[in-house]
Order: C-alpha cells, then sequence, then structure tokens
C-alpha cells in the first residue's frame, strides 16, 4: 500500500466572514458561529515539518481557500470588492489552524 504523508488546513469561518455573510446574504441572518463550525472545510497540502513550513503552505493556498469560501456562500463578486473585506479578513480569519496528518 502507497502511504502519502500530507497535512491538513481547517478552515472554521471567525466573526469577520459571518458579518460578511450576514451583509450579503440577509437569509444568512440567524446562522451563528456554531452553525458554519459544524462541518468545516479541510483542505490537503503538502507535509509540513514545522510551523514555519505551515506558514508558508498557508501563505501560498490562503488566497484560494478565502475565495471559495466566499464563492460557496456568494458568487456575486462585486461584494468581494467592499472596501475592507479582505483587510479586515486577514490570515487568520478563515483558516485557524493547519494539522499534520498522515493518509
Amino acid at each position: 500500500m502507497l502511504a502519502l504523508n500530507r497535512s491538513a488546513i481547517v478552515v472554521r469561518p471567525k466573526l469577520p466572514f459571518l458579518e460578511w455573510l450576514h451583509s450579503a446574504d440577509p437569509t444568512s441572518a440567524t446562522l451563528t458561529l456554531a452553525d458554519l463550525a459544524l462541518e468545516p472545510t479541510i483542505c490537503l497540502v503538502p507535509e509540513c515539518a514545522d510551523g514555519e513550513q505551515e506558514r508558508a503552505a498557508l501563505q501560498t493556498v490562503y488566497g484560494t481557500i478565502f475565495e471559495n469560501q466566499l464563492d460557496g456562500w456568494w458568487r456575486d463578486r462585486t461584494m468581494c470588492r467592499r472596501p475592507g473585506l479582505l483587510e479586515r479578513s486577514g490570515s487568520g480569519s478563515i483558516a485557524s489552524s493547519i494539522q499534520r496528518c498522515s493518509t
């Protein structure tokens, strides 16, 4: 059997994402962070041996993960261009951890 070692980025939305969602989609008004955390997105990246490699892996894929998370809820690209949205979100607002794992 072939073993593939990978690290996983677990995406857990935080308050700036929830605030954006509530402003972009009025039907989401009753959703909470707990609701959004029930089924986190997990992205596999090359194996990371230490914290520095974890940060580098996240830096490499953060933009794609961020866009995919927004696109999963709202496809109107003009909403993503609101001043301050990307700046407020920061790299820690959506992806909160990288966990080493082997599959």
